[in-house]
């Protein structure tokens, strides 16, 4: 078995176009659990983290976090061409998005509860009604023996959280869609 150290630098876009031209989204809050983490070596995947552990993703210390998850993780030599990351079904979020010169804040609660136009943004607990999500990215770490590897992950947060309306008189509610995330070493 040889180590593999996985530092995390996650690119963060925080604000980003989602709805419709001229939309921004701002996030100061994306707390997801990770359950757990594999990668695959051409037949078969090997889990690197199995468990419960919680990170802010629009956090500056969210590698700290992450780093914790694979700390002293020990793979086999080889090539490793997958990586895939189950993420528990509840986010909490906190951010805003302005459409159309109006600026809607997440609101307290589930997102069931409309957005709100009066500030400042609340934690908004969001759940995905078909489970837990799961995500396989391409990867491409290559293990030698005696060797300590370094992979780098990136998370991309843009276009995570948007709104959406629905009923009459129209509400609008946020929606949110799990970040998407690359692997490289």
């Amino acid at each position: 078995m040889r180590k593999i150290m996985i530092v995390c630098l996650f690119v963060l876009f925080l604000l980003s176009n989602v709805f419709a031209a001229g939309t921004q989204t701002s996030i100061s809050k994306y707390l997801c659990t990770v359950k757990k983490m594999e990668l695959y070596n051409g037949s078969s995947w090997v889990t690197i983290f199995e468990g419960e552990k919680s990170m802010d993703i629009a956090s500056v210390d969210l590698h700290t976090k992450v780093g914790e998850i694979l700390q002293g993780v020990n793979l086999a030599a080889g090539t490793y061409t997958q990586c895939r990351m189950t993420l528990k079904d509840t986010f909490i979020v906190n951010g805003t998005v302005e459409l159309s010169g109006t600026t809607y804040y997440t609101p307290s609660g589930p997102s069931s509860n409309p957005a709100s136009t009066t500030g400042p943004a609340q934690d908004t607990t969001m759940i995905n009604p078909t489970g837990d999500y799961v995500q396989t990215v391409s990867a491409n770490i290559t293990i030698d023996r005696d060797s300590t590897k370094t992979a780098k992950v990136n998370m991309n947060t843009a276009n995570v959280l948007s709104i959406d309306h629905f009923g009459d008189p129209v509400n609008y509610y946020f929606t949110l869609v799990e970040p998407s995330w690359t692997i490289e070493g």
